[in-house]
Protein backbone atom coordinates (compact mmCIF):
# COMPACT_ATOMS: atom_id res chain seq x y z
CA UNK A 1 0.00 0.00 0.00
CA UNK A 2 1.20 3.51 -0.81
CA UNK A 3 0.31 6.29 1.63
CA UNK A 4 -0.10 9.65 -0.11
CA UNK A 5 -0.28 12.86 1.90
CA UNK A 6 -1.51 15.51 -0.49
CA UNK A 7 0.25 18.81 0.12
CA UNK A 8 -1.90 21.62 1.47
CA UNK A 9 0.08 23.70 -0.93
CA UNK A 10 0.26 25.94 -3.92
CA UNK A 11 0.07 24.93 -7.57
CA UNK A 12 3.84 24.58 -8.06
CA UNK A 13 4.07 22.24 -5.07
CA UNK A 14 1.18 20.18 -6.45
CA UNK A 15 3.09 19.76 -9.73
CA UNK A 16 6.16 18.56 -7.82
CA UNK A 17 3.94 16.26 -5.76
CA UNK A 18 2.53 14.45 -8.82
CA UNK A 19 5.99 14.15 -10.38
CA UNK A 20 7.33 12.52 -7.21
CA UNK A 21 4.25 10.31 -6.87
CA UNK A 22 4.72 9.00 -10.42
CA UNK A 23 8.35 8.14 -9.65
CA UNK A 24 7.39 6.28 -6.46
CA UNK A 25 4.64 4.31 -8.20
CA UNK A 26 6.90 3.44 -11.17
CA UNK A 27 9.50 2.06 -8.77
CA UNK A 28 6.98 -0.43 -7.35
CA UNK A 29 6.26 -3.64 -9.16
CA UNK A 30 2.91 -5.35 -9.26
CA UNK A 31 -0.43 -4.44 -7.82
CA UNK A 32 -0.79 -1.66 -5.24
CA UNK A 33 -3.43 0.23 -3.30
CA UNK A 34 -3.42 3.93 -2.47
CA UNK A 35 -4.44 5.67 0.72
CA UNK A 36 -4.68 9.39 -0.04
CA UNK A 37 -4.90 11.67 2.98
CA UNK A 38 -6.62 14.95 2.14
CA UNK A 39 -7.48 15.96 5.71
CA UNK A 40 -6.93 19.66 6.18
CA UNK A 41 -7.25 20.38 2.45
CA UNK A 42 -9.85 23.10 2.14
CA UNK A 43 -9.64 23.73 -1.58
CA UNK A 44 -8.06 22.61 -4.81
CA UNK A 45 -7.74 25.35 -7.40
CA UNK A 46 -8.84 24.64 -10.97
CA UNK A 47 -5.15 24.43 -11.93
CA UNK A 48 -4.45 21.92 -9.14
CA UNK A 49 -7.45 19.81 -10.22
CA UNK A 50 -6.19 19.87 -13.81
CA UNK A 51 -2.66 18.93 -12.69
CA UNK A 52 -4.04 15.93 -10.78
CA UNK A 53 -6.29 14.89 -13.70
CA UNK A 54 -3.42 15.25 -16.19
CA UNK A 55 -1.20 13.14 -13.93
CA UNK A 56 -3.83 10.39 -13.85
CA UNK A 57 -4.36 10.51 -17.63
CA UNK A 58 -0.63 10.52 -18.42
CA UNK A 59 0.02 7.60 -16.07
CA UNK A 60 -3.10 5.56 -16.82
CA UNK A 61 -1.14 2.36 -17.54
CA UNK A 62 0.58 2.69 -14.18
CA UNK A 63 -2.76 3.19 -12.43
CA UNK A 64 -4.21 0.06 -14.05
CA UNK A 65 -2.14 -1.81 -11.43
CA UNK A 66 -3.96 0.05 -8.64
CA UNK A 67 -6.40 -2.25 -6.84
CA UNK A 68 -8.18 0.65 -5.13
CA UNK A 69 -7.77 4.17 -3.79
CA UNK A 70 -9.08 5.16 -0.37
CA UNK A 71 -9.37 8.89 0.22
CA UNK A 72 -9.39 10.25 3.76
CA UNK A 73 -11.16 13.59 3.89
CA UNK A 74 -12.62 15.72 6.64
CA UNK A 75 -15.67 17.95 6.41
CA UNK A 76 -13.62 20.84 5.02
CA UNK A 77 -12.50 18.90 1.93
CA UNK A 78 -14.40 19.86 -1.23
CA UNK A 79 -15.53 16.39 -2.34
CA UNK A 80 -16.76 17.96 -5.57
CA UNK A 81 -13.08 18.43 -6.44
CA UNK A 82 -12.74 14.64 -6.80
CA UNK A 83 -15.77 14.58 -9.07
CA UNK A 84 -14.19 17.31 -11.21
CA UNK A 85 -10.83 15.53 -11.38
CA UNK A 86 -12.40 12.19 -12.25
CA UNK A 87 -14.64 13.83 -14.85
CA UNK A 88 -11.47 15.02 -16.63
CA UNK A 89 -9.68 11.67 -16.22
CA UNK A 90 -11.59 8.53 -15.26
CA UNK A 91 -9.64 6.36 -12.82
CA UNK A 92 -9.21 2.70 -13.80
CA UNK A 93 -9.60 1.65 -10.16
CA UNK A 94 -12.37 1.66 -7.55
CA UNK A 95 -12.27 4.45 -4.97
CA UNK A 96 -14.08 5.53 -1.83
CA UNK A 97 -13.93 8.49 0.55
CA UNK A 98 -13.58 7.81 4.29
CA UNK A 99 -13.69 10.07 7.36
CA UNK A 100 -10.78 8.32 9.11
CA UNK A 101 -7.49 6.59 8.32
CA UNK A 102 -8.40 3.30 10.00
CA UNK A 103 -11.42 2.53 7.83
CA UNK A 104 -9.63 3.80 4.70
CA UNK A 105 -6.64 1.58 5.42
CA UNK A 106 -8.85 -1.46 6.04
CA UNK A 107 -10.67 -0.92 2.72
CA UNK A 108 -7.45 -0.24 0.77
CA UNK A 109 -5.76 -3.36 2.12
CA UNK A 110 -8.90 -5.37 1.39
CA UNK A 111 -8.82 -4.19 -2.23
CA UNK A 112 -5.50 -5.99 -2.64
CA UNK A 113 -7.28 -9.29 -2.07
Amino acid sequence: MVLVNHPRANEAQTELFVKNLAQVLRSRGGKFALLCDYRGTKELTPKQRKTLADHLAQNIELYRRCAGCAFVADAAFPKGALTAIFWMATPPYPYRVFPDVESAERWALGSLG
